[in-house]
């Protein structure tokens, strides 16, 4: 588990199981909601990019890539208090 603190037009970037990277920005907001970018790369090339939005106190989960015997689910929970870029 892994806090990020965001800022629109900065990519925040964490490790994840498998050798993995994860990449998540910020990309603006409209009517309290939140839209985040997220892509997981390895070394070589980008695995996933998906831009969804969100409320605050929201999960998203996404299908990650493969792991040991399985997939990686990765848990997106968004905190905003103080959402600027249009918000209501």
């Amino acid at each position: 588990r892994r806090e990020m603190f965001l800022t629109q037009g900065k990519v925040e970037k964490s490790s994840i199981p498998g050798g993995k990277f994860l990449s998540l920005s910020f990309e603006g907001a409209s009517t309290g909601r939140a839209k985040l970018m997220v892509k997981v790369s390895d070394a070589r090339r980008e695995i996933l990019s998906t831009m969804f939005s969100t409320s605050s106190g929201q999960t998203v989960l996404l299908g990650g890539p493969a792991y040991e015997d399985g997939s990686l689910i990765i848990a997106i929970k968004s905190d905003f208090r103080n959402l600027t870029g249009g918000a209501e």
